[in-house]
């Protein structure tokens, strides 16, 4: 989505900067590889991790909120309760 609007608005100079080479099938690339990048080939492997990033504020050593839909950057209440949040949320099975 973020390659698309670069497109659309025709940054082709930070495109291009955001080209990478070699045999990768990824062509663009907005954010740089760590040890622990995953290529979310699938629904379930993606439902798996955004579970995880919902679950996050709730971990004791933040203990931010008490469920996953308080906190007021997730997209939990987008996916629980239907609702938008602070932060607008594009819904992933639109394009699995």
């Amino acid at each position: 989505m973020i390659r698309k609007e670069i497109e659309i608005t025709r940054q082709f100079e930070l495109l291009e900067k955001l080209r990478v080479q070699g045999p990768k099938r990824q062509v663009f690339k907005i954010w740089e590889d760590r040890f622990d990048d995953l290529f979310l080939e699938s629904t379930g492997l993606l439902e798996v991790k955004l579970n995880y990033i919902h679950l996050n504020p709730l971990q004791e050593h933040w203990n931010l909120v008490d469920r996953p839909e308080k906190w007021k950057y997730s997209s939990a209440s987008f996916y629980e309760l239907g609702e938008q949040g602070i932060l607008p949320v594009t819904d992933y099975r639109e394009y699995f």
